[in-house]
């Protein structure tokens, strides 16, 4: 053989190889940002010597385009067939959604990537929640009063403040949990069922909910309302004490 043909056997040979080995596989999970909320972000994967270790990236958006937020790369012991990734962070201001990245050599047929929202109320405060509650630190849930503005049911529905900032759509909620409960309660006035929906329960059942007025409808079909920038300051400031946006306990009053 020639040495023209032997450095394109060589070539041939070199490019095979490199279209044989495994592609790395990128899990990717988009959602819209809700104010001032924190998220947990758990990716789990097989765990194995023979990959390169996951990278979890978080951009967020805003009028101007993407930004990388976060970064975090795996680096744990090989001890168990999976292994889990937890990355925690919160809405940047201004910023309307976000997209998770995961980069490696990892499976995504065999990976999962889930988002949860975060509750910031510190457990150790539970002795005190009733002294927090009759001082209006702490609200157990939203009621929002939608009534009069031909405000339609849905399964996404969303607050809005007046300068179109996010409030809360139950971004983070699991397709099962949106069918069987939905991220909001729909009634004509409070019954016990929805009251119980904005209540925080135990051996004492505490139920203080934060009750604002919805100004206007939003969307096609009509399934969000717009709340005055006062009401939607007020519910911020609420879930920096307890985030019952965390746990859905959210009413909707309409016709």
């Amino acid at each position: 053989m020639t040495r023209i043909g032997r450095l394109w056997l060589a070539c041939f040979v070199m490019i095979l190889c490199l279209s044989l080995q495994p592609a790395a596989a990128q899990d990717s999970l988009q959602f819209l940002l809700e104010a001032d909320a924190a998220y947990q972000l758990k990716f789990v994967f097989p765990n194995r010597l023979d990959t390169t270790p996951p990278i979890l990236s978080i951009y967020t958006f805003n009028e101007q385009g993407p930004i990388l937020n976060r970064t975090h790369l795996h680096q744990g012991l090989v001890y168990d067939d999976l292994a889990e990734l937890n990355l925690v962070f919160e809405a940047p201001q201004g910023y309307t959604r976000a997209e998770v990245k995961v980069s490696g050599d990892q499976n995504a047929a065999s990976s999962t990537l889930s988002l949860e929202r975060l509750d910031r109320f510190d457990p150790a405060q539970q002795p005190m929640l009733a002294h927090l509650i009759v001082n209006e630190l702490v609200y157990t849930g939203l009621v929002v009063d939608a009534r009069g503005l031909d405000l339609e049911r849905g399964m996404s529905p969303r607050i809005w403040s007046e300068t179109g900032e996010l409030i809360y759509g139950g971004v983070a909620a699991d397709y099962e949990f949106v069918q069987h409960s939905g991220v909001i309660s729909y009634g004509n006035d409070l019954s016990d069922d929805l009251m119980n929906r904005v209540s925080i329960p135990g051996k004492l059942t505490y139920t203080a909910p934060l009750v604002v007025k919805a100004q206007d409808v939003k969307g096609q079909p009509q399934t969000g309302v717009v709340i005055s920038q006062e009401a939607a300051e007020q519910i911020l400031a609420a879930i920096k004490n307890y985030d019952f946006f965390a746990h859905y306990a959210v009413v909707f009053l309409i016709d």
